[in-house]
C-alpha cells in the first residue's frame, strides 16, 4: 500500500490519498483520495491512516490510525505477537493535561501487545505504561530526549528529540534507525546525522560497532536541517532496508517544502 499526504505545519495533515500494489510496487491500482476530516461534537477529529503491518506468518494486512508518530511501526516478536508502540498524553490530578518537563509536548509510552487467535482476529492487550523522569527527557517518552541513549559501554550516545524507528528485518536482526549526535542536544536539535545501528539481541542495547550513517546536513544547509521523520521498511525481492527521509528546512526554519529521499540500504 501507497499513502502520500501533505503537511503543511507540524504534526497534522491536509490531505491523503492511497494506493495499492500487487507486484511489490512494480506497478499501482488507482490512487483514491481518502475523506479522514470531519466535524465531531466539541471539535474536529482527524483520522490519520498511518503505515501498517504485513504479518509474514499468518499473511494478513493490519492497519492503524492515531496511535502516534509514523516510526511508531509494529514489529513481530519471535513468539508472533505484535507490539505495537503507542503514545499517551498524561493527565494531571486536577483532570487537565500534565506536562512535568515544561517541553513542546510530554507523553508516556507503551505497547499495544497483539495475540493472533485461530479465527485471524486479534486479542489486544497494554503493557505497564513507560514513564520517563522529567529530568532527564523534558518530552518524556515521545521523541525522547536523552542525555545518554542506549549504549553497551561506559561511552554512552546522544540523541536529541526526535523521531526513531525499530525494525526488525527477514534476517531477524532488528535494526533502530535515528539521530546521534556528537554532544549532548539542546531539545529537539541537531536533528541529523541519521543513523543505522543493530540492536544486541541479549541486552538489548543499541551496537556501536555497527554503526553506519545514512544521511548528514549538507554543505551550505541550514543548522536546522531535520533528517528524523522518516519510515523503514524492507523491499521483499532484494532484502534491502528502504529509508524514506524528507529533509526538511535544509534552506531555512518553517520551510515544510522538501525532498523525500529513498536510501537503499545492504544488510
Amino acid at each position: 500500500m501507497l499513502l502520500r499526504s501533505v503537511s503543511t505545519r507540524s504534526d497534522t495533515k491536509d490531505w491523503f490519498d492511497r494506493s495499492w500494489s500487487t507486484d511489490n510496487g512494480a506497478t499501482w491500482g488507482e490512487t483514491r483520495e481518502e475523506s479522514f476530516i470531519r466535524e465531531v461534537a466539541g471539535g474536529v477529529e482527524r483520522n490519520y491512516a498511518l503505515p501498517g503491518y504485513a504479518d509474514p506468518v499468518r499473511d494478513r494486512y493490519v492497519e492503524f490510525s492515531n496511535f502516534g508518530d509514523r516510526t511508531c511501526r509494529p514489529i513481530r516478536t519471535s513468539a508472533g505477537r505484535i507490539l505495537l508502540p503507542v503514545q499517551i498524553t498524561p493527565v494531571g490530578p486536577n483532570g487537565e493535561y500534565h506536562n512535568p518537563g515544561g517541553g513542546y509536548t510530554y507523553h508516556d509510552s507503551a505497547f499495544v501487545i497483539g495475540t493472533w487467535r485461530d479465527d485471524d482476529t486479534i486479542s489486544w492487550d497494554l503493557s505497564e505504561r513507560i514513564v520517563q523522569d522529567p529530568r532527564r527527557s523534558t518530552r518524556g517518552a515521545i521523541e525522547p530526549w536523552r542525555s545518554a541513549a542506549a549504549s553497551p559501554s561506559d561511552d554512552p550516545f546522544h540523541s536529541p528529540s526526535s523521531c526513531s524507528q525499530l525494525f526488525r528485518h527477514s534476517n531477524g536482526t532488528v535494526y533502530w534507525i535515528g539521530n546521534i549526535t556528537p554532544q549532548n542536544s539542546a531539545g529537539n536539535r541537531p536533528r541529523y546525522p541519521l543513523v543505522v545501528g543493530e540492536v544486541d539481541p541479549e541486552t538489548q542495547l543499541l551496537r556501536r560497532d555497527t554503526l553506519c550513517t545514512v544521511d548528514d546536513r549538507g554543505p551550505g544547509e541550514s543548522e536546522e536541517t531535520t533528517l528524523s521523520n522518516l519510515l523503514v521498511d524492507e523491499d521483499r525481492e532484494t532484502g534491502e532496508l528502504l529509508v524514506f527521509v524528507p529533509r526538511l528546512f535544509t534552506r531555512r526554519q518553517g520551510d515544510w517544502t522538501a525532498d523525500t529521499v529513498l536510501h537503499r540500504l545492504a544488510p
